[in-house]
């Protein structure tokens, strides 16, 4: 509480912060979630190295541990559930 109290007293709020995340992941989604003062983003993170950053900025502006859900948007989900399904069978 004292973390998202401080980000919001800051020069424009959480504002700059989110606009920092918006340019530099371009994510797929981004929303609010106004009740929990929270916010969310879906983003296509390239490798480890995004990850660890994106953990870092929610540790050092938020003092928050970001909470990570691997997603497959649906096309992809569609071309690689077939194959995984398969392997699946195979297994002991």
């Amino acid at each position: 509480m004292q973390a998202a109290d401080a980000l919001d007293a800051g020069p424009g709020g959480p504002g700059p912060l989110f606009e920092f995340i918006g340019a530099r992941y371009q994510p797929v989604m981004f929303w609010v979630a106004a009740g929990r003062r929270s916010a969310s983003w879906i983003i296509d993170v390239t490798d480890a190295a995004q990850l660890h950053e994106l953990v870092h900025i929610a540790a050092a502006k938020a003092r928050a541990e970001p909470e990570l859900t691997p997603i497959v948007l649906g096309e992809d989900a569609a071309r690689t559930i077939p194959a995984a399904i398969a392997v699946a069978s195979q297994a002991p």
